[in-house]
């Protein structure tokens, strides 16, 4: 499984890459920073999940 997030402009903010999980519900909290530690403006993002064969792209509101 893997979880990129990106701001409107295309540009890869975070990723998570928790490796392999079993079926079932999970979450992950983004905590607004981006990979190098530092945070990131309140807004639009979009993620993209990735598990197995399937591939999932939805946006999302970070609001502080």
């Amino acid at each position: 499984m893997q979880i990129e997030i990106f701001n409107l402009k295309g540009q890869l903010v975070r990723s998570y890459k928790p490796g392999s999980q079993a079926a079932g519900k999970h979450s992950v909290v983004f905590d607004g920073l981006d990979n190098n530690g530092q945070s990131v403006a309140s807004g639009v993002y979009l993620y993209r999940l990735q598990a197995n064969e399937r591939t999932l792209q939805r946006k999302m509101i970070l609001m502080k």
